[in-house]
């Protein structure tokens, strides 16, 4: 294939002059595959990679913002169990048991296997630990769409020289809200509420995602995604409920044929279905024996010297 651009053409002789001799073959198929790599059509692997810098640069910051907090979470975690809501959520994710109203099972089954973890740590801790990895995640997501918002309102924010500003603003803001007296206290201890505030950030991306395909074909998926994420979240907090109006108004400020078409109307439904039906399996766990002993991970004794020390959590 590449002769074709190495063969000279008529006019190539005559533009040098000379007769298509070896030095001139040369010389035209360097002009030739110069010529190639102007027009961008061998760079084209490289044009690709340089399509998707912006993209892999706002991972990577959101990588960095949530690795920080991740750190500083995990080094300022409860040991074990905290006053109220803690003790009763993380017992009940270590015997797959159910606590009461809202009852936040989905937070129970995330619990379940990491409390399992035979990692040298106790129960407690590792759940908290888990608290700690959510709201880092939570940290990840503000970042992500404080720097979408951006490239909404202020286009040019996130071109040239501002770019870097525009995406230490965010990093800033992200760990702000991260370390904040509200986040910080629930990412040290086991407890809904630090799921509840993935969920939100979650539907609040998802919401931006939407907002910018609206128009396009494939946008149905965006609304099922929405759907499903309302239907799990109300295994976990009836707070983001509050959302779905804000939701609605969102749809129909940017594209209000969205709730007349079926196909994203069936989409949002079974999406919504779906995210709902895992509260079901409520059902298998209430059924099931639930063990009660000590949570606390330790070893020692609770009785006489003749009796058994309990043994770890609820092995």
């Amino acid at each position: 294939m590449l002769l074709q651009y190495v063969q000279p053409r008529a006019q190539d002789s005559n533009l040098y002059g000379l007769a298509p001799s070896g030095l001139n073959l040369v010389k035209l198929a360097t002009g030739r595959i110069a010529n190639l790599v102007t027009q961008g059509s061998m760079l084209s692997p490289l044009n690709g990679l340089s399509a998707r810098a912006p993209r892999l640069r706002r991972a990577a910051g959101a990588l960095i913002v949530t690795a920080i907090a991740a750190l500083i979470f995990w080094r300022t975690s409860y040991p074990t169990i905290h006053w109220w809501d803690s003790a009763e959520y993380s017992l009940a994710a270590g015997t797959l048991g159910i606590v009461g109203p809202p009852g936040s099972l989905l937070l129970t089954l995330l619990g379940w296997p990491v409390a399992r973890l035979p990692v040298g740590s106790s129960p407690a801790h590792l759940l908290n630990l888990l608290a700690g990895a959510l709201a880092a995640v939570t940290t990840g997501l503000v970042y992500v769409i404080a720097v979408r918002l951006l490239r909404f309102t202020e286009p040019s924010a996130t071109e040239g020289d501002r770019r870097a500003l525009a995406a230490l603003g965010a990093a800033l803001g992200a760990l702000t809200f991260a370390f904040g007296a509200t986040l910080w206290e629930y990412a040290v201890q086991f407890t809904p509420y630090v799921l509840s505030t993935v969920f939100a950030a979650l539907i609040l991306w998802v919401l931006l995602r939407w907002w910018k395909e609206a128009d396009h074909p494939d946008a149905w998926r965006s609304i099922a995604l929405l759907g499903l994420l309302f239907g799990l979240d109300f295994s976990v907090h009836r707070t983001n409920a509050m959302l779905l109006p804000g939701a609605l108004v969102w749809i129909l400020l940017r594209h209000p044929p969205t709730l007349r078409t079926p196909k994203s109307l069936l989409a949002g439904t079974v999406g919504l279905l779906l995210g709902l039906a895992v509260q079901l399996l409520i059902i298998p766990i209430g059924i099931g024996a639930m063990t009660r002993t000590s949570f606390t991970g330790t070893d020692r004794p609770v009785c006489s010297a003749s009796c058994q020390p309990p043994r770890r959590s609820w092995d």
